[in-house]
């Protein structure tokens, strides 16, 4: 497994895409061998969305799951069950986030891929799509896998790099790319999942066809930002989705134009870390906050390092961020938290390092 990492690393300085890279990385990572065989050492320390959504990394909620009887799927729910699962990636590995120290997730997972879509719905994961062959939708209820849907009626089981989040007890999908690498199918299209099924929505107004862009649920609205279209480049756009429509924000100050950077939502403001400016995947190291009106550039006395395509999530109000790439397409395997005011480093690191992953908190 280094070998192979080693090798997605020289193909990540040489790609001149992160779409080229998603495929050579698939190449590089046999996406059949289970999530447990890759736990391997790798490199130092750690990070943690969204998403966006990374990003996808970027598309992260928080929440806490109770006793009761059994879900709409039959698995009974878990007890106070309170994580973040990170899932997918070069690695396609399932580990598990308590505040504190990683631990490697039980049950065995759906085989994501690359940049799956993770959404968190009344205490659980919701997967969708990811570059794989494994398809429809599954489920994380903090102890089991279920895949309750698998119809024609759901977002391509191909399709990566959305942006997902939640607002009014639903999960909201935008976007992404089909199967992304040198041609792909770049998506503009607005999918809600209401806990039981998808239902593909058909606004008046949308946000351009994007991948890689973030979300994040604020003041009552959703917030998307940034992402990139091959042909209009990177973002740098704020749109709000209000339950109904898309409409485009028109903030005093924004953020440069990024893809794949990572975003999570705490303390009612949505945190962003980094990004890659272009296709030429120059990785940013900037912190940005979104109060429901403005951006606003934070100060933090420490940072990670400058990266693209690490994961976020956000775990009873507390920002995690692991992995992502850096400037020389080195994968990173450090984790940091937010304090409020500065990023932490965690020193306790995960026994991989991973970049184009998915993180979601339940």
């Amino acid at each position: 497994m280094l070998g192979a990492t080693m090798w997605v690393r020289g193909m990540l300085m040489a790609a001149s895409s992160h779409r080229a890279l998603a495929i050579l990385a698939v190449l590089a990572v046999p996406v059949s061998v289970s999530w447990s065989a890759c736990g391997g050492s790798t490199e130092a320390s750690r990070d943690g969305g969204t998403d966006t959504g990374g990003s996808s990394g970027s598309s992260s909620g928080s929440g806490s799951s109770s006793g009761g009887g059994s879900d709409a799927t039959g698995i009974p729910p878990p007890q106070a069950s309170t994580a973040c699962l990170l899932l997918g990636g070069v690695s396609n590995a399932a580990w598990l986030w308590n505040g504190a120290t990683w631990s490697i997730a039980p049950g065995m997972p759906p085989q994501p891929g690359l940049e799956p879509n993770i959404g968190s719905l009344n205490g659980s994961l919701v997967v969708s799509g990811g570059y794989n062959e494994v398809g429809g939708t599954w489920l994380w209820n903090g102890t089991q896998w279920s895949n309750p849907v698998n119809d024609a009626m759901s977002p391509s089981p191909y399709r990566q790099s959305s942006a997902l989040a939640t607002l009014n007890d639903k999960v909201l999908l935008f976007g992404g790319c089909e199967s992304c690498g040198g041609n792909f199918g770049l998506m503009g299209d607005t999918w809600e999942w209401d806990g039981q099924s998808w239902t593909q929505l058909h606004p008046a107004q949308s946000p351009p066809a994007r991948f890689g862009a973030i979300a994040g649920t604020v003041a009552g609205k959703i917030v998307l930002f940034g992402g990139e279209s091959y042909a209009a480049a990177t973002f740098n756009d704020t749109w709000e989705w209000d339950g109904t429509n898309w409409s485009m924000a028109s903030p005093s100050t924004s953020p440069s134009a990024r893809v794949d950077a990572s975003a999570a939502v705490a303390n009612g403001k949505l945190l962003m870390f980094g990004g890659a400016a272009d296709k030429s995947l120059q990785p940013l190291g900037d912190t940005w906050e979104w109060d429901g009106t403005n951006w606003t550039q934070l100060t933090p006395a420490k940072s990670p390092s400058a990266r693209w395509d690490a994961q976020m999530g956000s775990l009873r109000d507390t920002p995690v961020l692991f992995g992502g790439a850096d400037t020389q397409g080195n994968v990173l395997g450090d984790t940091w938290t937010w304090s409020g005011t500065t990023w932490v480093a965690v020193p306790a690191a995960m026994a991989t390092a991973d970049s184009i992953g998915s993180m979601g908190c339940y």
